[in-house]
């Protein structure tokens, strides 16, 4: 198994990310999370997008349609979400507990849930 590292700031390696079967793990444990057959663009033209919280904290994530071993840490929020209609929840790895990303839920809007996944804390296994 090779690791990537997916601190990609090329538009060219970000297609170059999306073109494959090759799995996203949790950068502390190597547990596998997602696959880059499940990127989806829940925000924009792109699964790829850059946010900031209430806190000034920025964050570059991907949005995916599915993840493994993940479990969600809190409970359902309205306030303060990047994706207007969608409530998040805070996601964390189910082996190790590193805080992965959000989760998003909607009873209105199609998809009904997807995954924000924090792209430094994930590694590209091919």
């Amino acid at each position: 198994m090779v690791l990537l590292d997916l601190h990609l700031t090329d538009p060219e390696l970000h297609q170059n990310t999306i073109d494959g079967d090759e799995a996203f793990l949790c950068l502390m444990c190597k547990t596998k999370i997602t696959e880059k057959k499940y990127l989806i663009t829940a925000g924009g033209g792109t699964p790829f997008l850059a946010f900031t919280n209430p806190y000034g904290i920025a964050f570059n994530v991907m949005t995916v349609s599915y993840c493994e071993m993940v479990m969600e840490a809190s409970e359902r929020i309205s306030e303060h979400t990047w994706f207007p209609g969608y409530a998040w929840t805070i996601l964390v790895c189910a082996e190790c507990r590193e805080h992965l990303g959000w989760a998003y839920h909607s009873s209105d809007r199609n998809p009904s849930h997807f995954y924000a996944l924090i792209r430094d804390k994930l590694i590209l296994s091919v």
